[in-house]
């Protein structure tokens, strides 16, 4: 499913879902937010934007995570890596309800990370862009607060994320290799890769759970 066709199944699905989930809910039952799902629950974010709020979440799709470096997430997901995914998602989170019709152009919004973003409104008023990236549905409403989903990840400043990925241990061909078949989590469902490297039998694993964490939330 492509960004588009995947933003229209979302809005088609907002405005026919009458029962309204929390955001947690919402993401899940969308089906195109499996990374970001995974990685809230890694990061034991779940239950916090579960929680009355409201808020409002910059939610990128599957594939805005498919267009970070390769092997990035699978890095960002190791047991010791999960404070800088934890920090990397809380700046996609606010502490209160933002409608679109609430964003004023230069407006600069604090996230929980605890760093701003800022929004500008381009193409006379239709487009909405935080960070510059754009929101390409906007005001997707759940009982606690509101989703606005964007085509890319926002990374705050103060995290160099092409530092912390020569950190990651990528250095040879087959780490290379393994990076780009497990960097993103839209294949969960169907991962099944040669696994070469112990490292990557330590990744495969995570991912393997991760799953097991998303259909749980799934049935609840």
């Amino acid at each position: 499913m492509n960004l588009r066709s995947s933003c229209l199944f979302f809005a088609a699905f907002a405005v026919g879902n009458s029962n309204a989930n929390d955001i947690p809910s919402t993401a899940i039952a969308a089906g195109n937010f499996d990374t970001l799902v995974a990685a809230l629950s890694a990061t034991n974010l779940v239950d916090a934007v579960s929680q009355p709020g409201p808020f409002t979440v910059f939610a990128p799709t599957d594939e805005a995570f498919e267009q970070l470096l390769e092997g990035l997430v699978g890095c960002l997901l190791e047991e010791e890596n999960l404070p800088i995914l934890s920090d990397i998602l809380l700046y996609h989170v606010v502490d209160g309800e933002a409608f679109s019709t609430d964003l004023t152009d230069g407006m600069e919004i604090k996230t929980l990370y605890g760093e701003s973003v800022t929004v500008k409104i381009v193409n006379n008023g239709n487009t909405v862009l935080i960070n510059g990236v754009e929101v390409v549905v906007p005001d997707v409403e759940a009982t606690n607060g509101v989703i606005h989903i964007i085509d890319q990840v926002l990374v705050p400043d103060s995290i160099d994320v092409e530092g912390f990925y020569e950190t990651c241990g990528f250095g040879t061909e087959e780490e290379k290799d393994v990076a780009k078949d497990v960097g993103g989590l839209v294949d969960i469902p169907t991962l099944a890769i040669e696994v070469r490297t112990k490292e990557a039998v330590k990744r495969h694993n995570s991912f393997l759970v991760l799953k097991q964490s998303i259909d749980s939330l799934s049935t609840r």
